[in-house]
């Protein structure tokens, strides 16, 4: 597991498969707030899904092409961050986010 410090209060961690049901009860939490914006929300129904997401997350790591983190703060879930790929021939990647509203 990769674990970046950005301040005292916040860090990045890849995602791991024993932050399934924190990570899913915090997309449950948000899911009218998400939906504006996430296309995936609606698909990610259970802890399952999240399992099977952070699973694929995993595998585009290991297969060094993109990468996908959660954004910890004060020790608790609070949003993810990721590369969706990356494309090495022309030097590009897109990056998306998102946060939690819930405190």
């Amino acid at each position: 597991m990769l674990i970046i410090r950005i301040d005292d209060d916040s860090e990045l961690r890849t995602y791991e498969e024993e932050y399934a049901e924190a990570v899913f009860a915090v997309v449950n939490q948000n899911r009218e707030y998400l939906r504006e914006w996430l296309p995936w929300v609606d698909s990610n129904v259970s802890v399952e899904d999240t399992r099977e997401f952070i699973g694929r997350g995993l595998v585009q790591q290991a297969n060094d092409d993109g990468f996908q983190a959660g954004i910890w703060y004060q020790g608790r879930f609070a949003g993810g961050i990721g590369y969706h790929y990356i494309d090495r021939l022309n030097r590009k990647t897109e990056i998306g986010y998102w946060l939690s509203t819930i405190n």
